[in-house]
């Protein structure tokens, strides 16, 4: 976790701050940090790099103004997906999008089979 959020990947909701006894508090996570987090460790645990998934997070940032926990599920209007090799955004209604084509930003992709990233 430390890694992460020192790396930027993903930050914890309050972040750790120097005592003045000379520790530190502690980070702290809200529950759907929690949830990202465990979908960030499978993502990891599927081969993904740090700096892949520091990618993915930055364009669901920067690109769609989604956290990662609304791409999760069916219940938003976006879905993460993947096929092993890279992370894919689904619309409701419209095309893919992989994430990790940069700087150009989100790039449509033609149809293909894919895994849900949960």
């Amino acid at each position: 976790l430390q890694t992460w959020d020192v790396t930027g990947i993903f930050a914890p909701a309050v972040s750790p701050k120097r005592t003045t006894a000379g520790g530190f508090t502690e980070r702290r996570y809200s529950p759907m940090d929690v949830l990202e987090l465990a979908a960030l460790a499978d993502l990891r645990r599927r081969g993904f790099t740090p700096a892949v998934l520091r990618t993915m997070m930055d364009t669901l940032r920067d690109c769609f103004r989604r956290r990662l926990s609304e791409t999760l599920d069916d219940s938003g209007d976006l879905r993460l997906l993947t096929d092993g090799r890279g992370l894919f955004l689904r619309p409701k209604h419209g095309h893919i999008f992989d994430l990790l084509l940069l700087p150009n930003g989100p790039t449509f992709v033609p149809k293909l089979r894919f895994f849900l990233a949960q």
